[in-house]
């Protein structure tokens, strides 16, 4: 049985608190009720919307596509006739690009556009704000000149961690329209991953530029080129790589560098790896072997490179024709000085320079029987033949 209510009890309950009232009056006004469940579907529209953004962020490995979806999902979102995003949002550069836009099928791209006052005034009134402006007759900004062929628009800067900052724009055409504080909301979002997003693809890109720049350079470099791993297998090389060798490049990705020498073992490799690893770069003097199967004298430079997952970079320099160019001077030297030695009379090269300096670059050993002045050392024989 429970306890049969008193007096005090059943006052309470005929009377409720003050607060209750308010409660209670809240909770069944319409009004109320109304703006409630609107707060409700603008959160859920807004998680909706943000899950398509970043299930297209997300979608693939393409930077610039990923974009290009982006762009695509917001024309549908914000059922606008035009997005840009224009590169740079300066309004002293003397022009700017809609790198990427999507539009109405109605409406021409945008392309380059040349800078001018009132569209400085746009660029300026995007970048001195913090979050979205808009434009139009219900915006914060009027639409002046070349821009009023967009009857309304709302923008905002995005600032990328490397150069100047960029726009994101979207723009009605078809009738001046008043952007919500929902859509500044959600397009301020966006922006903050699109802006994640600008900073990679701008790293990546500057990325490819520099390894097609060094790619080409090491294209028309006169050494020869090569990348290999720690077992010596052929990962890249320059075409004066292939010229020395005789092999294509098809065929030298193939091979190993062992191939390409006749010294060479994976032994050999491995040791020339491990000194490379422990003492750093080398210089070293190899014979190689041409596809035809004539050697080589060849001047290599060689580099570790563990944080590219433990390869080897090689600059190869073909020897062969200064080394024969030497063994040739060497061998003329020899004969001058077999028949000047055998000359009965004196032979000696001299010289005598603007400034003054005088000597002799060769005297033959008759000099030191006719003179008495020992040929050695020859640096001298000048200043003690004069003494």
């Amino acid at each position: 049985m429970g306890k049969k209510p008193t007096r005090q009890t059943l006052q309470h309950a005929a009377h409720p608190p003050e607060k209750s009232k308010r409660e209670y009056h809240q909770a069944h006004d319409p009004l109320e009720l109304k703006r409630a469940q609107n707060e409700l579907h603008a959160h859920l529209t807004f998680f909706q919307n943000m899950d398509r953004i970043n299930r297209a962020l997300q979608g693939t490995n393409d930077l610039e596509q990923v974009m290009r979806d982006v762009l695509d999902i917001m024309l549908s979102i914000f059922e606008c006739d035009r997005i840009l995003l224009v590169y740079p949002c300066d309004p002293d550069a003397p022009s700017f690009e809609a790198v990427i836009e999507r539009s109405r099928p109605d409406y021409q791209t945008l392309g380059v556009v040349s800078m001018n006052q009132d569209l400085a005034k746009h660029f300026r009134a995007i970048g001195s704000s913090s979050g979205p402006v808009t434009f139009g007759p219900a915006g914060d900004y009027p639409l002046e000149g070349e821009a009023r062929h967009f009857r309304s628009g709302i923008a905002l800067a995005l600032y990328p961690k490397t150069g100047k900052p960029w726009s994101l724009g979207l723009y009605q055409c078809s009738y001046p329209r008043a952007w919500t504080q929902d859509e500044r909301n959600l397009l301020e979002e966006i922006a903050r991953r699109m802006g994640d997003v600008l900073t990679s693809l701008l790293a990546h890109r500057d990325l490819q530029e520099s390894e097609e720049r060094h790619r080409v350079t090491l294209q028309k470099a006169m050494d020869g080129f090569l990348r290999a791993d720690r077992q010596g297998r052929i990962l890249e090389v320059n075409e004066a790589c292939c010229r020395i060798s005789g092999y294509s490049e098809r065929e030298l990705l193939s091979m190993n560098v062992a191939d390409l020498s006749p010294v060479l073992t994976a032994e050999r490799i491995a040791a020339i790896v491990r000194g490379l690893a422990e003492t750093g770069p080398n210089r070293f003097e190899i014979i190689g072997r041409r596809k035809d199967g004539s050697l080589v004298d060849a001047e290599v430079s060689a580099q570790y490179q563990p944080l590219a997952g433990d390869q080897v970079v090689v600059f190869v320099r073909d020897m062969t024709t200064q080394k024969r160019a030497e063994e040739a001077l060497r061998d003329s030297e020899e004969r001058f000085r077999g028949i000047a030695g055998n000359l009965p009379g004196i032979v000696y090269q001299y010289y005598a320079r603007d400034n003054g300096e005088r000597g002799m670059y060769y005297v033959n050993e008759r000099a030191e029987h006719v003179f008495g002045v020992s040929v050695d050392p020859l640096n001298t024989w000048y200043e003690r033949f004069e003494a």
